[in-house]
């Protein structure tokens, strides 16, 4: 099983990242543009990365991680890509849609406004531990400290030519597959693994599944683990293969399932411990050694694996759980810690702007959601109260009086890089 969080091991000799309150202590950490010792080929970690929360916290420890010692990084953005009108049909519902906003709304209203601002550091110049950042900070971060870490933004994976591309790169170690929701064809996995290093190891895509993958295989497996009385919040990483959710099992990691938390924050208390998960799997694999996989009918939790995946619930499974006290987000606490995840608190004008702008967007959200969940029910949410609104509505803060801190721009800084077929 993976190792706990909160604790630093050693595995072949390299000092691991120590992974703190959530968040990767940089300090601490050395930081070499190529560690001979660890990563003599100087390969690269390849991340493909859904637009969520969970997923960009995750992330954002891993590369950080691995990152201080010296690893080159690859970030892949991804965007959900629907194949099916099945799949379109349980996406518009209401309550699906209202979750995917929240999800998405730090990164796409969010993400453009801290880009623009200066990078938060620590008094040593370092990544504050305590911090988020954006996949764009991080990569402008390492990069400017002599370690390679790119992003780029990919609208779909099973394009042949990006296909092609990964084929041919053979800088590429090991990838992570974290919460992209988009299903990957048979040449992508293909081109993943037809990577061998100097070691013998052969390169491999993982899935970090987002629940037990014996119990959970599928989709929306937070709300499903709350419906079902599970006491185990369980991430699993597995071998992608051309199944879903089917491929070889590799590590799992665990913690207590919280009364009183929201589904959104089950998946993001887990990023941490997801983070360490990668970590060891990755350092383990550039030193030289590889846990080994299992077939997943090979093992003794196989035989309590649904004959169906999980999927996105219905209308009459929401209002259940809204009877049962089970709460998917809850906008007036999320917004403002979404925002002090990247500030520390909501005191600077930075801050108040982001916050300003979030808060706004999802009241105007709420609006919407109001009206779209009627005509599609001929009711209200259970959520809103006509009695008392101000309990379902996000308060909006006044936008800060004074000059906002510009981020430094070079004249000749490239664009990020975006991906075109």
């Amino acid at each position: 099983m993976a190792l706990d969080a909160t604790h630093s091991t050693r595995i072949n000799g390299i000092k691991k990242a120590h992974i703190a309150n959530g968040f990767h202590n940089a300090a601490t950490q050395s930081r070499a543009a190529n560690n001979n010792d660890l990563n003599p080929e100087n390969k690269k970690i390849t991340f493909i990365v859904g637009t969520n929360v969970a997923a960009h916290k995750t992330l954002r420890d891993a590369v950080s991680a691995l990152a201080d010692q010296g690893i080159p990084c690859e970030i892949i953005l991804t965007d959900a890509l629907p194949k099916g009108p099945k799949l379109q049909e349980k996406l518009d519902r209401p309550e699906v849609r209202n979750f995917g906003f929240f999800d998405k709304v730090m990164i796409k209203k969010g993400y453009p406004l801290i880009e623009s601002m200066p990078i938060i550091l620590d008094s040593s110049g370092d990544l504050d531990g305590d911090l988020m950042y954006t996949p764009q900070q991080l990569a402008d971060f390492y990069t400017s400290k002599g370690v390679k870490v790119t992003v780029e933004h990919v609208h779909d994976i099973n394009d042949p030519a990006f296909i092609d591309r990964i084929k041919n790169d053979d800088s590429i170690a090991r990838a992570y597959n974290i919460r992209n929701m988009q299903i990957m064809s048979q040449d992508l996995i293909d081109a993943f693994e037809n990577k061998t290093m100097q070691n013998g190891l052969k390169s491999q895509i993982i899935n970090i599944h987002p629940a037990d993958v014996f119990e959970y295989p599928g989709t929306n497996t937070a709300f499903w683990m709350r419906m079902n009385g599970s006491t185990q919040n369980v991430w699993t990483a597995h071998v992608i293969d051309k199944g879903i959710d089917s491929g070889p099992f590799l590590d799992k990691t665990f913690r207590a399932l919280k009364s009183g938390k929201t589904l959104m924050q089950d998946l993001c208390s887990m990023a941490p411990f997801a983070a360490q998960m990668i970590v060891n799997d990755g350092m383990m694999f550039l030193g030289g050694s590889q846990r080994p996989t299992i077939p997943q009918s090979a093992t003794a939790e196989f035989s309590k694996k649904p004959s169906q995946h999980y999927t996105y619930a219905e209308h009459d499974d929401y209002i259940q759980a809204f009877r049962r006290g089970i709460v998917d987000v809850a906008p007036n606490n999320f917004i403002p810690a979404i925002v002090t995840d990247h500030f520390g608190d909501l005191t600077t004008p930075e801050a108040q702007t982001v916050h300003h702008i979030l808060a706004k967007e999802s009241l105007q959200w709420q609006n919407n959601y109001l009206k779209i969940y009627h005509a599609e029910y001929n009711e209200l949410p259970p959520q809103y109260q006509p009695s008392n609104p101000g309990a379902y509505f996000i308060p909006v803060p006044l936008l800060p009086v004074g000059p906002l801190k510009q981020a430094p721009q070079p004249p000749s800084k490239p664009p990020p890089a975006t991906y075109t077929p």
